[in-house]
């Protein structure tokens, strides 16, 4: 028992043990983790870190990646039942990449259902199909009683004719045709089966059919749940149910009274034609005496009056009802306008006895529209995240940025564009959790503009188009041809700059984009090497592929007032437009023609087509039968042929309407040849005589433009009719069967009087030019946009989109047009920076004719140095001020203590003798003995009298009454080494304490000898002609000279240390000699005899 405890203890403590170990082994990984993590701590650091992430700043393992779409997988079958509307699914999934370190989940749906159509089946699939459902099978069997027609109406198509021509031809087991029918759809499209009879729920109880006494009450039902569908399905049963009951409303009286009841009302008619139903009769009380007080209150009469019995018809007699239609059968064309078809049957009810059939058509045909077969498409390039396009103009600079692109995105992060480099880009354009965001500085640090971001996401996988601006004063954005245009205001001068143009389209972007046009200039998508237009081609281009956009990518959606402007045909005499659209709404303008006084209106009236032409003194419209489903595409086409008196429209290839135009007076639409009214002959009576049809005659319609989707707002003021604007979406335009690229056309919005133009529209432009405002503060902008005078033509000037005659016109902002020439004065009080185009008619279309980039008044400025030539000129004027001063500081020394950088110390023979003795004072371990010590010292002293004398009295000592010979042997022996001395830092005071071991200012005229152990030096003039300074120089410069280059090394070593420490110094003093051939002066004599004694007495 004790082993098992101490062995559950033991156990115990290796896991407490290693749970410890373990905890240690996570924290210890979890610093280290957090040690090697780049991804700061702080919240708004964090978003910084992920946002320099997201843009592709940084590039860290740990940057949150969002996920995105994987493509679509192909549509599934068709699943449904024979001939009945179906369905397809299709899917993608989150993995391309999928969400990593908290990235967002991509946006979107995951799966899309369209509708399909099960068609082809075969008898074998009807059985299939109706297996399990009695009622059908019956039906099946009915059918098959015609084998032959049912295998061709359960394959295709039949309608209730076809099978009463064959019942006609071939009649052999007396079959029915109505019958036959009834059952073909309830086989095929479970419609019009026969159904039994229910009854439905039992309703309230009455009230008491006896006022007084005992009576009856009772309740009802009908069969109508369902309602049989013929006599022999009625509901088994009764419809009534009866219980007793007791009425309390007797008469209470003090009089004795008695009441008698009258005769029964005859029985109403039995309520149902067909089976078992009701009737009802009545009967009513005779009081004998009326009430005379109130306190009578009640009837005097018993029993029943009020009565109910159940009837049946023997001879049953039915009405026909229509079934409800059944569903639309499958569209006879896979694209553009096909024919479609929907039956019923008289089957609610049968027509039974003496009732009346069914009354109207058994099937109905419409047309249909599911996708449109032509739109004009264009080629896109294919970003996959690592893609990049990049434009580098050389020869073209620009301050101000204006820069549209339409683009698919399939992921929520990217950059659109890029101007500037990656970590101090001057525009960024880019996707920020499918947020469009707008980021602009210049070359002022201290100037930034806060970012600009989409209010709401936009929707993944659909075409979206971009306008952006950046000026000097303010950037701004615009999606999707929005009305409000998002603007943020530099707070000061951003210092734009001025250099070529270069930008980047792209990065980490995954989706398509179709166009991009740059400061009014269309870019090319495709590199240079597939040059097959002249424009604008990318420098370099990364991992991009191209392809044909799908349908979706050539619609346009019109919206908030737009219309688009189209080229009028050349042939006024016969000519052809087509328009395929998709309404969103039941009213709206489609087409709109005008000349002078004619015009022609095609537009949606509760979703049927109404066609108006207009005359002077004359009109005719005309409005379609058949109502427009707003789920369809609609295909219009509205022709004028030679010759004919009518203007046509047909709706999907079925319903046409037609306006004409006959026996109109020729006073205002007869014109001849020259274009020239003909004036109407008139009676005595003064009336028009002369009537001629209108299909010799020529009526113009257009001239320059015409208009899809509205009307613009000096046509509409001359129009005495409100003309309400298409919402929807357009898919092509055809002009005399030739498709028109929709995107390229103009497309302008009358919103509240303002015209204002699309972000496309707005960024095409013949010319583009940025200028500045001169001295007097004022712009002033030129247009030609005519070549003469005579041919007036509409212009206006635009600021970015919008015009801007009506809302400035006034002090500040005035325009002129002489017809020829538009121009723009304007003050500049208000800072009217930013982007000008006049816009004018020219070769009878109203098109942008250039553009000016406004930067606002011209500031003069250097441009700054480059880094280098800033540090170099910083360096060079702190050096020069530095010396200038220490220079001072040394002038202010010279001056003070009488020498220093600029004069050196002069000292007298009697000063150098004493600081030389000073010298060998403080250094006399260096000399060795004291002995040395004195005769160093008397050397010093008595070489500065003799130099003393010398100086005093002007003369030299002859240099030959000196010299005599001295014995070598006899010279005392002095130290045979002098080493370095030691570099004494100390300053020079006044006292000149410290010898400077340079030559004299005074030198003497001969050069003494000395000698080294190993080199002995000679000269003619003694060695006491030698002044101590220069002495004290040569036995320096000596020791260096003569010393081996170890010894040199250890005395430098030992001069370091002696500095430090000068205890340890132990070195020797060179040994200074006389030549043994030199004659000694008396000076030397003496000291030689004192040495001698000196060596006596030791």
């Amino acid at each position: 028992m004790t082993f098992a405890v101490s062995f559950i203890e033991n156990t115990l403590n290796i896991v407490e043990m290693l749970m410890y170990k373990l905890k240690e082994i996570v924290i210890i990984s979890w610093i280290i983790d957090v040690s090697l993590s780049k991804k700061p701590r702080s919240k708004r650091q964090q978003e910084i870190w992920r946002v320099e992430c997201e843009i592709g700043i940084i590039s860290d393992p740990e940057c949150p990646v969002d996920g995105g779409w994987s493509p679509w997988s192909p549509w599934s079958p068709c699943y449904g039942s024979c001939d009945q509307l179906g369905h397809q699914r299709r899917y993608r999934e989150c993995n391309n990449p999928p969400p990593f370190e908290d990235g967002i989940m991509c946006s979107g749906e995951v799966e899309q259902i369209r509708s399909c159509y099960l068609t082809n089946c075969t008898v074998n699939d009807y059985k299939e199909l109706i297996k399990g459902d009695a009622i059908r099978n019956d039906a099946f069997r009915h059918l098959e009683t015609v084998p032959s027609l049912m295998e061709r109406c359960l394959q295709t198509e039949c309608p209730f004719e076809a099978i009463d021509v064959a019942l006609n031809a071939d009649n052999t087991w007396q079959l029915n045709a109505e019958a036959l029918w009834n059952s073909l759809q309830c086989v095929k499209h479970n419609m019009g089966c026969p159904i039994i009879g229910e009854w439905s729920a039992w309703g309230t109880w009455s009230s008491c059919g006896a006022r007084c006494g005992h009576g009856f009450r009772w309740r009802l039902r009908r069969c109508d749940a369902p309602p049989p569908s013929e006599a022999l399905l009625i509901c088994s049963g009764y419809p009534l149910q009866t219980d007793e009951c007791v009425g309390d409303q007797c008469a209470i009286d003090i009089r004795n009274s008695n009441g008698a009841w009258g005769e029964w009302s005859p029985w109403t008619a039995c309520s149902e034609s067909c089976g078992i139903g009701l009737r009802r009769r009545r009967r009513s009380c005779l009081e004998m005496r009326t009430p005379i007080s109130t306190s009578t209150w009640g009837t005097h009469c018993k029993g029943q009056h009020d009565e109910l019995e159940m009837c049946e018809n023997k001879k049953c007699s039915l009405n026909g009802g229509w079934s409800g239609w059944g569903p639309w059968g499958p569209c006879s064309q896979t694209c553009g306008a096909g024919r479609r078809s929907r039956s019923r049957s008289c089957t609610r009810p049968i027509p039974a006895g003496n009732g009346s059939p069914c009354m109207g058509q058994r099937t109905e045909i419409g047309s249909c529209h599911m996708l449109p077969c032509n739109a004009y498409t264009h080629v896109v390039a294919l970003f996959n995240g690592d893609s990049s396009i990049q434009y580098n103009f050389a020869n073209m600079h620009s301050t101000l940025f204006h820069f549209y692109i339409r683009f698919l995105p399939i992921s929520p992060h990217g950059t659109l564009v890029r101007r500037g480099t990656l970590h101090g880009p001057y525009v960024r354009l880019s996707l920020q959790r499918w947020h469009i965001c707008l980021d602009a500085s210049g070359l002022a640090p201290s100037c930034s503009l806060p970012r600009i971001c989409s209010h709401s996401v936009i929707e993944p996988a659909v075409w979206h188009s971009v306008l952006v601006t950046v000026t000097n004063e303010a950037a701004t954005l615009r999606l999707d041809d929005s009305p409000v245009t998002l603007k943020n205001t530099f707070p000061c001068d951003p210092d734009l700059p001025n250099d070529e143009v270069k930008i980047i389209v792209g990065e980490r972007f995954h989706g398509e984009v179709q166009e991009l046009i740059l400061n009014f200039m269309p870019l090319q998508l495709m590199s240079e090497r597939y040059r097959r237009k002249s424009g604008f081609y990318p420098t370099g281009v990364t991992n991009l592929a191209y392809e044909k956009a799908n349908m979706e990518e050539g619609y346009i959606n019109l919206d908030n007032d737009q219309y688009i402007r189209i080229p009028c045909f050349l042939n006024q005499e016969e000519w052809r437009i087509g328009l395929t659209l998709k309404p969103r709404s039941e009213i709206g303008t489609i087409l709109f023609l005008k000349n002078k006084m004619n015009w022609l209106h095609l537009s949606l009236q509760n979703m049927r087509l109404k066609l108006k032409l207009v005359l002077p003194n004359f009109h005719s419209e005309c409005i379609s039968s058949f109502e427009c489903s707003s789920e369809q595409w609609l295909d219009i086409a509205v022709t004028k042929k030679r010759d004919a008196n009518s203007i046509e429209a047909v709706l999907n290839s079925g319903e046409r309407i037609h306006v004409t135009f006959q026996d109109i007076e020729s006073s205002f639409v007869c014109r001849d040849a020259n274009n020239k009214c003909k004036k109407p002959k008139q009676s005595t009576e003064g009336h028009l005589t002369d009537k001629i049809k209108v299909d010799s005659l020529l009526i113009s319609l257009c001239t320059d433009e015409f208009f899809v989707g509205g009307v613009p707002k000096n046509i509409n003021v001359l129009v005495s009719e409100e003309f309400p604007t298409f919402t929807g979406i357009v898919a092509s335009i055809t002009v005399d069967n030739i498709l028109l690229d929709i995107h390229q056309l103009s497309i302008e919005r009358n919103k509240n009087g303002i015209v204002q133009m699309s972000s496309r529209t707005a960024s095409v432009s013949g010319s583009y030019h940025e200028t500045s405002l001169g001295r007097s503060n004022q712009l002033n902008l030129t247009c030609l946009h005519a070549r003469n005078v005579r041919n007036h033509n509409e212009a206006d000037w635009f600021l970015l989109d919008t015009a801007i005659k009506d809302e400035m016109n006034g002090e500040t902002v005035q325009f002129v047009d002489d017809s020829r020439l538009l121009k723009l004065f304007a003050s500049m009080d208000s800072d009217l920076r930013g982007f000008y185009t006049c816009r004018a008619r020219s070769n009878k279309r109203m098109q942008n004719i250039i553009t000016y980039g406004v930067l606002g008044k011209i500031q003069y400025k250097l441009s700054g140095p480059d880094a280098t030539t800033a540090v170099a000129v910083i360096t060079t004027i702190a050096l020069a001020i530095f010396t200038l001063g220490w220079l001072f500081m040394e002038g202010i020394h010279d001056l003070r203590d009488g020498y220093g950088f600029f004069r050196d110390a002069y000292l007298s023979p009697e000063e150098e003798a004493d600081a030389v003795c000073e010298f060998i004072d403080q250094n006399k371990h260096l000399v060795g003995s004291a002995s040395a010590v004195k005769i160093a010292k008397a050397k010093a002293r008595r070489k500065a009298r003799h130099l003393a004398s010398r100086l005093s009295f002007g003369a030299q000592e002859p240099q030959g009454l000196l010299e005599h010979e001295v014995d070598e042997d006899n010279i005392p022996s002095e130290p045979e080494e002098l080493p370095a001395l030691p570099e004494i830092q100390s300053s020079i005071e006044a006292s000149h304490n410290v010898l400077r071991c340079e030559p004299n200012y005074i030198s003497s005229p001969g050069h003494g000898s000395f000698s080294s152990p190993r080199t002995k030096f000679t000269s003619t003039s003694s060695l006491e002609m030698t002044s101590p300074r220069v002495l004290c120089s040569r036995l320096l410069i000596a020791k260096r000279m003569h010393s081996p280059r170890k010894t040199s090394i250890s005395n430098r070593k030992s001069i370091t240390e002696n500095v430090s420490n000068p205890r340890k110094t132990r070195s020797k003093l060179f040994t200074i000699k006389s030549s043994s051939g030199l004659q000694q002066s008396a000076a030397q004599k003496i000291l030689q005899k004192f040495q001698e004694l000196k060596r006596y007495d030791s």
